[in-house]
């Protein structure tokens, strides 16, 4: 009997792939998106190398830079920037593995809980709590949003350790050596793989003592001396371990929120009201389309602005008590309801990230599933089959039916900019896309119509005012640019809060008007521009801004061809943000101008900062710059070649 159910189990699950597979084909054929550019623009920069692409990341976002998530582009790195296609497919591939993984734990779980109901209905239970979240309309933007395949493959090690714990567990007593294989040698692994494609998947080892508590606890006395040792060298010391880092970390996230636009305090106020967002996406369902436009998310000042920050605070912790004060009575209403705030432990916590993305339900996620599953077995245990497979069947339905419009809607970019900006009118995001979309078919008039809507709504915001330039000076033949409007322009962006989004546009813009691309705006005006935005107080919270800043100048100086005054602004961008890859651009320029003595200069100095790299980013940088130094050198150039019109002590004072 228990075979004849194991088959009906595993053509089910399989049944529920090919329906994920379908529903999702449709939404393969969307574009790049935002964070995808500067993730793959590494990718192509160090393809075929696979040492370099894996650390290409660490460089600029620390140690471990995400190596497994970045050697996994190399997949398809061919393909960037002509076809997301591929990358997409791959993104599904490992969306299917992730589901059948959730599938096996639940299965597992299940069929050694402690829980009488679950043993019985293991496989509805885990059938059913996989399908739901296969077929999630919330995961959209994760799936079909390349650069989330660091949020898959975390999750997807996550669950993958969490198996091998149950199996080590549930093994210790009849098989020690076994156990210890899986204990102590393959879950550190695929944890650690975990943390290499994305850090959040640290939130596995609380996860696993949620698991070890819940739903498969046997009487303490009787665990093997054994596996109590293993608990608390791998999983409680480690658990401590991370509070105590987090905490110890406050500090420096402090000074990082001096380039937000909300406080700490604002930050874990508006999380409340996040979370219920998260919530109710996960628990009903919607055909409207997921986003990754949030920049617009209003921010709570205080308890009581909005008036909703203070209900859902309550509410949320009315959800956290009643999951502990229920948790012998009803363990697998806490166990999920944990597990989902266990998943927001560190995105929804202090740090200071962007205030919400839907990526981050995505292992959350998995607690509402099972909830919802072991819930609808749990309420429908009485009724017929007949009945109950309607149920299900009307039930994954609408998460199917819902996901499929969603995924239709992502794979036409221009139904994806039109939603996304009426869902998200606010959005500076979300109108740079749909003004680029309509740029692009050459709806240049509509455009400019949208931009200035956006900016009667916000006059203040360097962003729009940027975007309003720079679609000008692109398309004259619609408004064009008015001496008045571009001092204006100058005047505001002296004062305008902090936008990062204005620095990329910025640095965009600088690049068209060297390549005589940008019309009504001249290399002096532009200068004017940048050095309003470099003047704004509010802009030098941001260090990584002002740097960008200063390699813009640079590139306008270049293209002036007054070599003392780029290499004065690279110099200003490296006091700004200290990059190797800075150093191989003033290197690049001087080689240009034939002065390889002071190329040969910048390139020892990157060398000497690449000694306080960790290894192995020092290594790596070492080898190509002494790679690079040996090519000048070997090349014959001679010192009579070069320019003589530039201070010698260019270098000197190099941070």
């Amino acid at each position: 009997m228990q075979d004849a159910s194991d088959r009906v189990f595993i053509g089910s699950l399989f049944f529920v792939c090919l329906v994920t597979i379908y529903i999702y084909w449709i939404g393969l054929g969307g574009p790049f998106l935002l964070d995808d550019f500067s993730s793959l623009e590494l990718v192509k920069r160090y393809f075929p190398d696979p040492i370099a692409v894996a650390l290409s990341r660490a460089d600029q976002a620390g140690l471990p830079g995400r190596p497994v998530s970045m050697l996994s582009f190399i997949l398809t790195a061919e393909d960037y920037p002509f076809d997301a296609w591929s990358f997409k497919y791959v993104n599904l591939c490992l969306h299917l593995i992730t589901g059948l993984s959730w599938a096996w734990l639940l299965l597992i779980i299940c069929r050694n809980s402690n829980i009488a109901f679950l043993r019985k209905s293991a496989n509805l239970v885990a059938l059913l709590g996989s399908a739901i979240w296969l077929l999630h309309p919330l995961n959209v933007s994760t799936v079909l949003y390349v650069v989330q395949r660091m949020t898959i493959l975390s999750a997807l090690f996550v669950i993958l350790a969490l198996i091998a714990f149950v199996y080590g567990k549930t093994t210790a007593s009849n098989s020690k050596y076994s156990a210890a294989i899986l204990l102590w040698i393959i879950y550190p692994f695929l944890l650690s793989l975990g943390v290499l494609s994305k850090e959040n998947a640290v939130l596995g080892i609380p996860l696993t003592l949620l698991i070890d508590y819940f739903l498969i606890q046997s009487n303490r006395t009787d665990e093997p001396a054994s596996f109590r040792r293993w608990r608390l060298i791998v999983v409680i010391l480690p658990c401590a371990l991370l509070v105590i880092k987090v905490l110890s970390a406050i500090p420096s996230y402090l000074v990082t929120y001096e380039i937000r636009d909300f406080s700490i305090w604002e930050r874990l106020l508006t999380q409340s009201r996040v979370l219920i967002l998260s919530l109710y996406n996960l628990v009903i369902p919607t055909s409207t389309s997921s986003s990754i436009f949030y920049d617009d998310i209003e921010i709570s000042h205080s308890i009581l602005s909005p008036a909703t920050t203070l209900a859902a605070i309550l509410f949320l912790g009315a959800l956290l008590g009643s999951s502990i004060y229920f948790r012998k009575r009803a363990p697998m209403y806490a166990f999920c309801v944990l597990w989902f705030f266990i998943g927001h432990l560190l995105e929804s916590s202090f740090i200071p990230l962007e205030l919400y993305f839907e990526h981050r339900n995505y292992l959350p996620g998995m607690g509402i599933s099972l909830l919802t599953a072991s819930s609808l077995v749990f309420a429908t245990r009485n009724i017929s089959n007949s009945y109950f497979i309607f149920i299900v069947i009307l039930a994954t339905s609408v998460f199917a039916y819902s996901t499929h419009t969603n995924a239709k809607t992502w794979g036409d970019a221009n139904a994806l900019a039109i939603y996304s900006l009426y869902e998200h009118p606010d959005s500076v995001r979300a109108t740079e896309f749909y003004v680029n979309r309509l740029t692009f078919k050459h709806k240049y008039n509509e455009a400019g119509r949208i931009i200035s809507e956006a900016l009667d709504r916000d006059k203040n915001n360097s962003g729009l005012i940027l975007l309003q330039l720079y679609h000008e000076c692109l398309h004259p033949e619609t408004t064009g640019i008015s001496p008045t409007g571009l001092k204006d322009a100058q005047i505001a962006l002296n004062t305008s809060p902090l936008n990062l989004g204005a620095v990329g546009l910025a640095q965009q813009m600088t690049e068209s008007v060297v390549s005589d691309q940008c019309q009504g705006v001249d290399n002096k005006d532009m200068h004017i521009l940048l050095d309003s935005l470099l003047t704004n107080e509010n802009f030098h919270k941001s260090r990584i801004s002002m740097h960008n800043l200063y390699i813009a100048k640079s590139t306008l100086y270049a293209d002036d061809r007054n070599l003392n005054k780029t290499m004065e602004s690279i110099q200003y961008a490296i006091k700004s943000k200290d990059l190797i890859r800075t150093y191989y651009l003033a290197a690049n320029i001087l080689i240009s101008a034939k002065r390889y003595d002071l190329a040969l200069d910048f390139l020892q100095a990157a060398l000497r900062r690449v000694q306080n790299r960790p290894w192995p980013l020092s290594s790596l940088y070492r080898d190509a710059i002494e790679r690079y130094i040996r090519d000048i050198k070997n090349s014959g150039m001679s010192q009579e070649e070069q320019i003589t019109n530039i201070r010698p002590e260019v270098t000197a004072n190099l941070p």
